[in-house]
């Protein structure tokens, strides 16, 4: 599987999902993991996409139309700790001054640029609360640092869904740039009693945080499986 994007976190959903399961992709950008989603949990499943950046929520609703995708429910907001809104600072120019959208984030970093635009954000508790807390299978979270900030916002989802299982990015600089140290970030997913485990190609491996933030120093980020009682 080494052609494709994220082979071990791609093997891992594969796995994990089955029919009629709901998932959230919380930074779903342009919808990779939406679509193998909603293709896994099929029919009787559900699959929320957030995407706050107005670009690449356009893209997204177009590979989900493309793709006749009925099961998956597109919101353009990003998720945090609180309900309004907030400051998206875009990724660096890359290629014929356009950003690249794959680095936008709520806080500045040496990966975003001058640009910013203004977003609704809103918390996982306030939507869920709004559409009748539906189960929970599993939420993947990719969205720059903001991981530990979503999960502060989602404490009521978190306790009503038993067996949820989570799929974070982790990098140690995105953190840094949201007042976190990459200690502190693993501390407080322990902290919700969750097991952690980093995903790689070849499957799961126990975390060991020195070892990881010397092999993060090249890697640059990695995914994590998070789950209760794992």
């Amino acid at each position: 599987m080494s052609d494709v994007y994220e082979a071990g976190t791609t093997k891992l959903f594969q796995v994990l999902l089955k029919r009629g399961m709901t998932v959230v992709d919380v930074g779903a950008h342009i919808g990779y993991y939406t679509v193998l989603a909603s293709r896994l949990v099929g029919e009787e499943g559900r699959v929320y996409a957030f995407e706050p950046d107005p670009n690449t929520f356009a893209i997204l609703i177009e590979n989900i139309k493309t793709k006749a995708l009925p099961n998956v429910l597109p919101i353009r907001k990003a998720i945090a700790n609180r309900i309004g809104d907030a400051t998206l600072y875009l990724g660096k120019e890359r290629i014929d001054r356009v950003y690249d959208s794959g680095w936008n984030s709520l806080y500045k970093s040496e990966e975003t640029g001058a640009d910013n635009i203004e977003i609704p954000v809103t918390t996982l508790d306030e939507f869920f609360a709004a559409n009748g807390w539906p189960h929970v299978d599993l939420i993947k979270m990719d969205i720059q640092g903001a991981e530990l900030a979503a999960l502060e916002g989602a404490r009521g989802l978190l306790s009503r869904s038993r067996g949820l299982k989570l799929i974070l990015e982790f990098e140690p600089e995105l953190v840094r740039a949201a007042g976190i140290g990459p200690e502190q970030f693993v501390d407080r997913l322990t902290g919700l009693s969750l097991t952690v485990r980093v995903i790689n190609d070849e499957g799961l491996e126990s975390l060991q945080l020195p070892n990881l933030l010397h092999r993060l120093e090249s890697l640059t980020s990695v995914n994590l499986l998070c789950e209760y009682g794992g």
